[in-house]
């Protein structure tokens, strides 16, 4: 593990390009390499590998400015808070990007979005979820009707004869 940044050492950072020094020298040989090969020629990677470095890149950058800030601990309780909420990419993956594929491939028409919206509120509203969070509780939904295959199949009848919003 590299030598934790003292803050008295770094602090205050004055300008950007110490920080990227930082920044760089926590990175290990492959990420450095890849990432200043990126730097000198951005056209050469496509949008997903770009998107692939930056997240890779992204918890070194975030643990650098943690400690120069001194929030390790707060960030590591957010760390944490992440590892329990996995619905978040569980229920894009599992029910919205499968679902809209399979109707595309049958041509299936697809609701309003507004439609489909509203109708969702509604459900959230009924389970009681908090919609302070829209997407946490948008996730802990579709984790809970995934979880359940009579919600599943419910949920999808409903989907398929059609949603009517008053």
């Amino acid at each position: 593990m590299p030598a934790p940044i003292h803050r008295e050492v770094v602090a205050p950072v004055h300008d950007l390009s110490r920080l990227d020094e930082l920044f760089l020298q926590r990175l290990d040989d492959d990420m450095r390499g890849r990432l200043n090969a990126y730097r000198q020629s951005v056209d050469q990677l496509s949008a997903g590998e770009i998107s692939e470095l930056l997240l890779a890149c992204a918890p070194v950058l975030e643990q650098v400015i943690a400690e120069i800030f001194g929030v390790e601990e707060r960030l590591r309780g957010s760390q944490e808070n992440c590892t329990l909420i996995p619905p978040y990419s569980n229920s894009k993956m599992h029910f919205i990007q499968r679902r809209a594929r399979k109707r595309a491939a049958k041509n299936e028409s697809i609701e309003a979005f507004a439609t489909l919206d509203a109708w969702l509120n509604d459900r959230l509203q009924e389970a009681g979820h908090d919609l302070s969070d829209r997407e946490l509780a948008v996730s802990r939904f579709a984790a809970e009707i995934l979880a359940n295959k009579r919600t599943v199949r419910r949920v999808l009848s409903v989907l398929r004869a059609g949603v009517s919003v008053p």
